[in-house]
C-alpha cells in the first residue's frame, strides 16, 4: 500500500499542475467541422475571365496618401504581370512591343513570390488548424531585395457559426488567421480599414513590429557585459592568488559558484528538496501543456483530451501552486522557529529573505520590459502581449504589489506567486514571532487566518457564480468569469493565504512521537511502546487520508470539465476548499517520508542532488515563461502537439530554466548578497562551503 500511494502522489504531482494565470484568457476557438461556419467569400473583389482591373480597383480602396500608392503598386503590378501571361507578348516582328513586354515582365515576376507568401487554407482544419500564415520568410526576403517593400501582417477573420443554436453557451466564432505581405507604408489602423472593406466578416489586423533596440535595452546589455566581464576577472585573479582582498574575493565565481552547487545541509528536512524539485517539475509539464494552445496547430489535442481522466490532472491545475507555498511555509517555520524573538529579527528576516531573492527578480523583470522584445520574430512572435504588459507593470512587480492590480497587471504571470509569496512570508514571520512567546494563540490565529481564507473565496465564487478553477471545459466559460475568478480568488492575498497557515500550523505536530513522549514522564519502558504504536497508528491513517484527499481534489471536477454542470453551492465548497486541502495532503507527504513510512520514496526525495536545485525552484519557474513562450512563438510555423513532443518541450524548459537561474544567481545573486553581508562572508572564507544557516527557499 505504501509503495501505491507513494507512486500515486509522485504521478498526480507531475500530471496536474502549472501556473500561467493568464492561459485561461488565451484559450484558442474550440475545433468544429468547417461545414459548420459561414466560410469567408469576397463579394467586393472583380471576377472576370479577362485581365482584372486592379490597378483601377486599388484606388477604390478606403485609404490614401502613402498607404494607397502602396496598394497601387502591389495592384497595378499584379495587373501588369497577369495581362503579360494571359495575352503573352509580341512576336519578334515588334522588337521593341517584344523588348517592352518581357522587360514589364521581367520586373514582375516577384508577384509569384508575393502570391506564394499568401496564407492558404491547410489540412488539418477540423482538427483545430487555423493558422493559414503563409510564408514569413518570403515577404521579409522581398524586402531586404527591394523587390516590394512589404511588412508580414496576421488578418484574424471570425467566421460566425451557421448551426448555433439559440442559448447554446458555444457561440465563440471560428477564427481563422491569415497572413497578409501588405505594403510596408500602411499603418495598422489603415490595414483594419482595407480588411473591413474587402472581407464581409470582423477581423482583426495584427502587424510584426520592428523593434529597435531602446536605450534603455542597450544600457541593459552594456551593463550586464560590464558586470560579467568583472566578475571573470574576479574569478581569474583569485585563482592565481587565494588571498584575494575580501570585496574581490565576494565576486569571484570559484567562491559563488561552489557555495550555489554545495550539496552539503545542516537540517533533516531532506524529503522537503525532493518534493519542491517534483512540484517545479510537474508545475513545467503543466505550463507547457497550457502555454501552447495559442501555438499549435492541432488544437483538438487538448480539447479532446477535456473527457480523459488521466488529463484532467493536467486540465485541473491551478491548486498545485499551494502545495509548493505550504512546502515553503512549513520550511521556514521550521528553521526560524525560536529565532525570532523581536522586532530587529522580524526585520533582518524579512531583509535577507529579499536580499537573497530580489536581485535575481529584478533582473528578469528588467529583460522582459527592455530586451525580450528584440530576442525573437516571426509570424508567431507578433500577437503576444507580454511585453506590453511589462512595459506599464514592470514596477508593480518590483514592489510585490502586482496581484492587488488584477490579473493583466504583471510582467510574468508567476510573479502572482512572487508576490503572494513575499506577503505571505511577512505574516508568517510576524506569527513565527507570536508563537515564540504565545504558541497555542499563533496557532489559533493562523487557523482563523485560513478559515477567513475559506470563507471568503466560497463566497466570491457562489454569490458571482464563477467556475471552481481553471480549467478546459467542454463548453466555454464565460471569458469575464474567468477573468474575475483569477483576479478575485486565484492571486488575491486572502483567498490564497490559506495553504501558507496550514505549512505553519502542521510544524507544531510534525513531530508527533516527540509530542507524544513528553506526556509519558514515569515509565520510560511505556513511554515508548505507547509511542510507537501511535505513531504507526497516526501513520496509517494519514496516508489513508492522504491518498484520499489527493484522489479527491484531483478529479471531484471532471464530470463538470466534461458536462459544464454542477450545483453553484459545490462549485463554491470545491473552490474554497481544494487549496487548502492540497496543501494539507502535501505536507502530510512529506510527513510520512520523513518518518520512514516510505523509506524508498523518502531516499529518492533525500538525494543530495536536489539539494542545489530547490534552492533555485522561484528563480527558475519565473524564468519558464518566456522560455516556453520563446520556444513557441519564435517559430515560423505552428507545431504539431503530441504528448512526446510536449515532454520534450518540457524537460528542456526544466534544464535551460534551472541553467540560466544558476548563472544569474552566481553571476548577480550571490556577489550582490556577499558584498551586503561581507562580515559573514569574512567569518565563513575558511569554512566548508554549503554550511549556512540563512533562509533557502522561497523567495
Amino acid at each position: 500500500m505504501q509503495v501505491l500511494l507513494a507512486l500515486f502522489s509522485i504521478l498526480v504531482q507531475l500530471n496536474e499542475v502549472d501556473m500561467c494565470f493568464l492561459c485561461p484568457l488565451r484559450e484558442p476557438p474550440r475545433p468544429r467541422p468547417l461545414d459548420q461556419f459561414q466560410l469567408p467569400t469576397f463579394p467586393k473583389m472583380p471576377s472576370t475571365d479577362q485581365v482584372p482591373p486592379l490597378c483601377e480597383y486599388a484606388k477604390k480602396l478606403p485609404i490614401e496618401g502613402a498607404c494607397q500608392k502602396g496598394f497601387q503598386k502591389l495592384l497595378c503590378s499584379a495587373e501588369k504581370f497577369t495581362s503579360t501571361l494571359l495575352n503573352g507578348c509580341p512576336g519578334s516582328d515588334q522588337p521593341k512591343q517584344c523588348s517592352n513586354c518581357s522587360r514589364e515582365k521581367a520586373d514582375n515576376t516577384w508577384l509569384i513570390s508575393w502570391f506564394d507568401s499568401l496564407g492558404k487554407p491547410p489540412s488539418g482544419i477540423s482538427d483545430g488548424n487555423y493558422y493559414w500564415l503563409g510564408d514569413y520568410e518570403i515577404c521579409h526576403d522581398l524586402r531586404i531585395q527591394k523587390r516590394f517593400r512589404g511588412q508580414y501582417c496576421r488578418v484574424e477573420l471570425e467566421i460566425p457559426d451557421a448551426q448555433v443554436e439559440s442559448g447554446c453557451p458555444q457561440t465563440d466564432p471560428l477564427a481563422i488567421i491569415l497572413g497578409v505581405c501588405f505594403p510596408a507604408e500602411c499603418t495598422t489602423e489603415e490595414l483594419a480599414v482595407v480588411a473591413e472593406f474587402i472581407s464581409p466578416y470582423s477581423s482583426h489586423v495584427d502587424c510584426e513590429v520592428h523593434v529597435e533596440w531602446s536605450l534603455s535595452a542597450k544600457i541593459f546589455l552594456l551593463v550586464t557585459c560590464l558586470w560579467t566581464l568583472l566578475i571573470l576577472v574576479c574569478t581569474g585573479l583569485h585563482i592565481r592568488d587565494p588571498d584575494l582582498p575580501l570585496a574581490l574575493y565576494c565576486l569571484s565565481l570559484k567562491v559563488n559558484g561552489a557555495r550555489a552547487l554545495s550539496t552539503k545541509r545542516d537540517y533533516n528536512l531532506h524529503a522537503q528538496q525532493g518534493l519542491e524539485f517534483i512540484t517545479f517539475f510537474a508545475l513545467i509539464i503543466g505550463m507547457v501543456y497550457n502555454f501552447m494552445l495559442p501555438y499549435i496547430e492541432n488544437v483538438a489535442f487538448a480539447f479532446d483530451g477535456v473527457a480523459v481522466a488521466p488529463m484532467h490532472l493536467v486540465n485541473n491545475y491551478s491548486y498545485h501552486i499551494d502545495g509548493l507555498l505550504a512546502l515553503t511555509s512549513f520550511f521556514t517555520t521550521s528553521l526560524l522557529m525560536g529565532h525570532i524573538v523581536s522586532l530587529k529579527d522580524i526585520i533582518s528576516a524579512i531583509v535577507r529573505k529579499l536580499v537573497r531573492f530580489m536581485p535575481s527578480y529584478i533582473f528578469i523583470v528588467a529583460f522582459m520590459s527592455v530586451v525580450f522584445a528584440n530576442v525573437g520574430s516571426g509570424p508567431m512572435w507578433i500577437h503576444g502581449d507580454t511585453v506590453q504588459r511589462c512595459e506599464r507593470s514592470w514596477w508593480k512587480n518590483i514592489l510585490l504589489i502586482n496581484n492587488f492590480f488584477g490579473v493583466r497587471e504583471t510582467c510574468v504571470d508567476f510573479g502572482h506567486v512572487i508576490s503572494l509569496e513575499a506577503q505571505c512570508f511577512a505574516l508568517l514571520i510576524i506569527l513565527i514571532y507570536f508563537a515564540n512567546h504565545h504558541r497555542i494563540a499563533a496557532q489559533v490565529l493562523a487557523g482563523v487566518f485560513a478559515s477567513i481564507s475559506i470563507i471568503v473565496s466560497f463566497y466570491l465564487v457562489l454569490t458571482n457564480a464563477l467556475p471552481p478553477a481553471p480549467m478546459l471545459t467542454t463548453e466555454p466559460v464565460d471569458s469575464s468569469k474567468t477573468e474575475f475568478l483569477l483576479s478575485s480568488v486565484l492571486i488575491a492575498f486572502v483567498p490564497r493565504l490559506s495553504a501558507y497557515m496550514i505549512g505553519f500550523i502542521y510544524y507544531f505536530y510534525f513531530n508527533m512521537e516527540e509530542i507524544e513522549e513528553s506526556h509519558y514522564v514515569d515509565d520510560p519502558n511505556q513511554k515508548a511502546e505507547k509511542t510507537h504504536h501511535n505513531g504507526k497508528t497516526l501513520s496509517l491513517l494519514l496516508m489513508g487520508l492522504t491518498a484520499f484527499l489527493m484522489a479527491g481534489v484531483a478529479f471531484s471536477m471532471l464530470p463538470y470539465a466534461t458536462t459544464y454542470s454542477g450545483a453553484q453551492w459545490w462549485l463554491a465548497t470545491y473552490a474554497a476548499l481544494h487549496r487548502p486541502v492540497w496543501a494539507f495532503a502535501i505536507v502530510s507527504l512529506l510527513w510520512l517520508c520523513q518518518n520512514k513510512n516510505f523509506s524508498e520514496l523518502n531516499s529518492f526525495l533525500s538525494w543530495r542532488l536536489f539539494s542545489p536545485l530547490s534552492k533555485l525552484t522561484y528563480q527558475a519557474l519565473i524564468i519558464a515563461e518566456p522560455l516556453i513562450l520563446y520556444f513557441f512563438s519564435a517559430l515560423h510555423r505552428p507545431s504539431h502537439a503530441t504528448h512526446w513532443s510536449t515532454l520534450y518541450a518540457a524537460v528542456s524548459t526544466a534544464a535551460v530554466s534551472y541553467l540560466f537561474a544558476l548563472l544569474i544567481d552566481i553571476f548577480l545573486a550571490r556577489p550582490l548578497r556577499n558584498i551586503l553581508y561581507s562580515r559573514s562572508i569574512h567569518r565563513r572564507r575558511y569554512t566548508i562551503p554549503g554550511r549556512s544557516n540563512s533562509l533557502r527557499t522561497g523567495i
